[in-house]
């Protein structure tokens, strides 16, 4: 069943919605030439980063794009959801010359047109082969759509769904 054939959310059972938005939602980590980290809440900026820098350091992604300039108040400091995101990545190890980050997107939509920009300026299409979508699990079906509508053709769209520890 898709969910574009369902008028009313409230005759689907619980098995039937978690089949919806998770079905081939991975954990699974991958190989890619970059990860495009994408922004979100605070809270959930530092699942999906801490999630991206496991990657970097088991050597899947050798990159990572943290993605989004929506700021928040933490702590009493105003940061953009990249930063946010940096300053997750720096203290989990990452090395600051493999984060690309892109402090302008507001949407996901966004995230995957300003984050292919900071990927063609840093690494150059024609060089990137894979791209790693990380973001939570319910935002990764709609995720990697717009991902594999926006970037271009020549690249393999995957994801890592990052989920709270």
């Amino acid at each position: 069943m898709k969910l574009s054939q369902v008028n009313d959310l409230s005759v689907l059972t619980d098995e039937q919605l978690r089949r919806i938005v998770y079905d081939g939602v991975s954990t699974a980590p991958a190989h890619a030439d970059v990860a495009l980290l994408l922004g979100s809440y605070p809270h959930l900026c530092a699942i999906r980063a801490a999630a991206a820098a496991r990657l970097h350091r088991e050597g899947y992604v050798p990159a990572i794009v943290p993605t989004g300039g929506v700021e928040w108040g933490v702590e009493g400091v105003t940061k953009s959801e990249a930063d946010l995101m940096l300053d997750t990545l720096l203290a989990a190890g990452v090395p600051e010359d493999a984060i690309i980050p892109e402090r302008e997107a507001r949407t996901t939509k966004e995230n995957m047109l300003f984050g292919a920009v900071q990927i063609n300026r840093a690494l150059r299409f024609e060089k990137v082969q894979r791209v790693c979508i990380v973001t939570s699990p319910d935002h990764m079906r709609r995720s990697l759509a717009l991902a594999r509508w926006l970037l271009p053709r020549h690249m393999e769209i995957v994801g890592v769904a990052a989920f709270e520890p």
